[in-house]
Parts: C-alpha cells; structure tokens; sequence
C-alpha cells in the first residue's frame, strides 16, 4: 500500500535549493560588479607576500653559499697556512745559519789579525769547564794532527789561557792556567816587576805585592815573552795597612764559556 508523501518534508529541500542557488548568483554577480578591486586586492597581498618572503629566501641560499665556500676552501686554507709556516721556518734557519756564520767569520779574522807571526793552528772547542773536569778545556786536534803536551793555547790570538797536558790521537786536554794552585810565572806591564800569578778558578787569578807598590785596577799582567801574551786584568786589590803584603786579585779578559775556538802555538 502506498501513502502519499508528507508535503512538509518536500518544501524545506526545495527552499535548499533555491537558497544555494540565490547564494551562487549574488556571489557571480559581486564577482562580476567588483571583480577590478577584488583583484588588485588579491595582487597586493600576493605581492606583499612575496616581498616579505623573497628577501628572507635570498639571504638564506646567500649564507648555505658562503657555508658551503667555506668548507670547499678550508682544507685550501689549512695547506696554504702550512706552506707558509714551513717558508717562514726555512728562512728562520736560513738566518740563524747567516748569523753563526758571520759571527765565526769575525771571530775567525780577529784571530788571524792577533797571531803576531806565531805558528798557531785553530781548534774547536768540544768541551768547556761546565761540561769537562774543572778548568779544562777538551778540544778536536791530537797527536796526529801534531799537537803535543805543554803546547801553549790562545784565546782570540794573543791572549793565554793555558796549556795541553794530555794529548790523543784526534783530541787534547788543555788545562787552564787559572785552574785552582796552579802558579804561572807573569809581569806587570808598565811596572817591570814580575810576579807568580796563582790560580783560583773560574778564571781568576791572584798575586801578592809589597803595600806600598802602586797598582790601579785595569792593569794588565802578562806572561813575558818575545811576544808578551796577556793573562789577566787587575779587577780589585785588598789591602790591609797593618799587613806589609797586599792582595790583588785578576781575572782573564775573556770569557771560556763564549768561546768557540782556540789556538794552540806550535813550533815552526
């Protein structure tokens, strides 16, 4: 059996549609009457958009550049700043070695100048006082190079400073005149008075005169010979009037521990 449908169900989908349909074509027809503002509307805020969103963007692929330049050029960088630190080195060396080599050229031409006709052959230096016994020297010449016990050695040509006692075949031992006790024979330039000058290490000297005979610090004491090699400097006198004697103490004018080479005298 068949009812008939109930009208108040059919009217409210017909007003539906009806209502969607007068929604659409005011909707056309604002579209239509306002469409030239509506889209430049629309433009601008695209526009905007973008303006706020390029600049950001653009700095952004800018840093991930940079970024990215820097991890492709820092293993560049690294080997260039070493190449440039071995250069800086090289030329370090190269300066050092420039330095020692003219300063032994000085020291070597103010031998030569100093030798004063004596039959001198140069030496190095191999070991000082502070790494040989006290007061010794050792040096690279031997018995096949014709050095021999009590040969005479200088410092810079003309200044004495002691003497071979022990001689092997490529190297000698040379015991300093100011070795502690040790007595050297010497004169007092300008006094013509000869002296025994003791040894008291380090360099150091000391002889014994009359209180009432002159002497001023810087005077030189020398051992006599044809040509009359210094030994040491008057550098303090102590002096008591109650005591008929008076002490004056002299030191070498060079120091050993500067010294790089020797000579030691040979006979012609």
């Amino acid at each position: 059996m068949n009812y008939p449908r109930n009208k108040q169900f059919q009217y409210p989908r017909r007003n539906r549609r009806i209502l969607i349909f007068s929604f659409f074509l005011i909707l056309v027809l604002i579209l239509i009457i306002f469409r030239k503002p509506i889209m430049n509307f629309v433009g601008n805020s695209f526009q905007n958009l973008g303006h706020a969103i390029w600049p950001n963007s653009n700095k952004a692929a800018d840093n991930l550049g940079d970024t990215s330049y820097i991890f492709k050029t820092r293993g560049g960088l690294n080997a260039e700043n070493q190449d440039l630190k071995n250069q800086l080195l090289e030329l370090t060396m190269k300066q050092t070695d420039y330095a020692l080599l003219a300063d032994e050229n000085a020291k070597l031409k103010e031998i030569f100048f100093r030798k004063e006709n004596r039959n001198l052959t140069l030496a190095t230096i191999w070991a000082k006082p502070s790494q040989s016994p006290y007061d010794t020297l050792i040096i690279d010449l031997g018995s096949l190079q014709g050095i021999k016990p009590a040969q005479k050695v200088f410092a810079q040509g003309n200044i004495l400073i002691g003497q071979v006692f022990e001689v092997y075949d490529n190297t000698s031992k040379v015991k300093l005149y100011s070795s502690p006790g040790e007595k050297t024979d010497a004169m007092i330039v300008g006094k013509d008075i000869y002296v025994q000058a003791t040894g008291r290490g380090g360099q150091n000297f000391e002889i014994t005169l009359p209180q009432d005979f002159e002497i001023n610090i810087g005077d030189e004491v020398v051992v006599p010979s044809m040509n009359s090699q210094v030994l040491g400097l008057v550098v303090e006198v102590i002096s008591d009037p109650r005591d008929p004697l008076k002490k004056v103490l002299l030191r070498s004018p060079i120091n050993i521990q500067e010294l790089k080479f020797v000579e030691v005298e040979q006979q012609k």
